[in-house]
């Protein structure tokens, strides 16, 4: 295969390894201003290849209300691992996308949470630090020149236009420009706003459709997607790709323990080497804790797992190369207590077995317990939600049509939440909305390896 015409793997003028890292660079917090053009918070590559918009894609006319016309093939909020793979198949399947990501960088979880941390169920990867695995789905994602808008999020979700009726120059307008009147449809581009959920005869309702399908819904022309502070955008489908949503750490119950925060207590670890030669208390029993224990004895004074049960929740490999580690386990026990001068130093671990206690060096406490989630304005977009998970259908699409749902907000019977499983779900869900804006378009997409990009 080739790349910009060459064979790949020979990096070409400006292709290098500093070219490279520059490139990475400007994909995770934005292009510098000479290097791109900005609309607003857009933000476009123009050394990027991107498809050229067919007439009913986009168009460029400023319309009445002051947005600029361009209506994307498919919008995807939420800038992590499985979103920033929509946006590479969509632009693979010749789709305009836009990106939306309400940080101030594209990279998800493994770029702001945990970018040191070794990943090993990637396929291609023995392992991967999570860092560096953002960087390379950063540089596939922006190959197609999608639009890229960071620090936006996007907030409310509402249908224009009802499909097969009459239609103006703009989605949502009549034959003559007017809008559609009437409060049972969906709502035009100059109608006042509209919950879907709470509109009769709305999308809310089955209409026939099982949650998890939008069978019998009326189709919408668009979708114009509010985002916060003002502004929207406009798409015929949108891909949720929003993970946790906005998620905070479970914090640690121990009474006092807060006063610790910053100088000792950390609720993430961003540097591994912030752990050199400090005595390291991790919380938990699942993945997170395990993986983190793992990586700090290579590098800690001493590392100790505190665990309230005997049972693991991580991979069964991960506990075997624990249990056979010099990480010190502390089971069936919690942290009940810490202290120190004017940072950390030592915690107290309860033992509820054996109802006793004992005091441990400590310079660094790491409790690794989970997320809250929080779907937030998402919630209240009219699909079907279980939890703070969007239910979804075997292709991903929601209760809405042309709505899907990827990565760890999609729920289905039979989820696993792995990285991995998330790029099938992105090129499932993108495949088959490029059918649905296209139906002259093959849903099974060409093998990548016969394409000359």
């Amino acid at each position: 295969m080739e790349v910009n015409g060459r064979p790949a793997g020979r990096p070409g003028p400006g292709q290098g390894a500093g070219a490279v890292a520059a490139r990475r660079q400007n994909a995770a917090t934005g292009p510098a201003p000479e290097r791109a053009q900005r609309t607003g918070q857009e933000v476009t590559d123009p050394q990027a290849v991107r498809p050229s918009p067919s007439p009913r894609s986009a168009s460029s006319d400023p319309g009445e209300d002051g947005h600029d016309g361009t209506v994307y093939d498919v919008a995807i909020v939420g800038g992590g691992p499985a979103g920033l793979f929509a946006a590479f198949y969509a632009g693979l399947r010749g789709m305009r996308a836009v990106l939306i990501e309400a940080a101030g960088q594209l990279g998800g979880q493994p770029a702001l949470v945990y970018p040191e941390k070794w990943v090993y169920d990637v396929a291609g990867f023995p392992r991967i630090r999570a860092g560096e695995l953002a960087e390379r789905l950063i540089e596939q994602a922006l190959r197609f020149g999608p639009d890229v808008r960071l620090n936006t999020r996007a907030e409310s979700l509402m249908p224009e236009g009802v499909a097969g009726e009459p239609a103006g120059e703009r989605p949502g307008t009549g034959a003559a420009g007017e809008e559609p009147a009437g409060q049972d449809g969906p709502a035009g581009a100059g109608s006042p706003p509209v919950d879907p959920a709470r509109t009769p005869g709305g999308w809310a309702a089955t209409a026939g459709g099982a949650p998890g399908g939008a069978a019998g819904r009326p189709e919408p022309v668009a979708y114009r997607l509010g985002l916060a502070g003002g502004g929207f955008v406009r798409a015929r489908g949108v891909v949720v790709a929003a993970g946790l949503g906005a998620f905070t750490p479970k914090r640690l119950p121990a009474p006092g323990l807060d006063r610790w925060e910053g100088r000792g207590l950390s609720y993430g670890v961003r540097r591994l080497d912030d752990l050199r030669g400090k005595h390291v208390v991790i919380v938990g029993g699942g993945d997170a804790a395990v993986d983190w224990a793992l990586m700090a004895v290579d590098v800690a004074a001493s590392v100790t797992l505190v665990h309230r049960r005997r049972q693991f929740r991580a991979l069964e490999e991960s506990v075997r190369a624990l249990k056979e580690s010099p990480v010190r386990l502390e089971l069936d026990a919690e942290v009940v207590e810490a202290g120190g001068s004017d940072r950390l130093e030592w915690v107290r671990v309860a033992r509820k077995a054996e109802g006793t206690a004992v005091e441990l060096a400590c310079d660094v406490l790491v409790p690794c317990l989970g997320f809250k989630a929080d779907l937030g304005g998402l919630a209240r977009w009219g699909f079907a939600v279980e939890g703070h998970e969007i239910v979804t259908g075997p292709a991903g699409e929601t209760t809405l049509p042309r709505v899907y749902a990827v990565g760890d907000v999609a729920r289905y019977p039979g989820k696993i939440k792995l990285i991995a499983v998330g790029f099938a779900e992105a090129a499932m869900a993108i495949s088959h909305l490029k059918t649905r804006l296209d139906p002259a378009a093959s849903l099974q997409p060409a093998h990548s390896s016969e394409l000359r990009l």
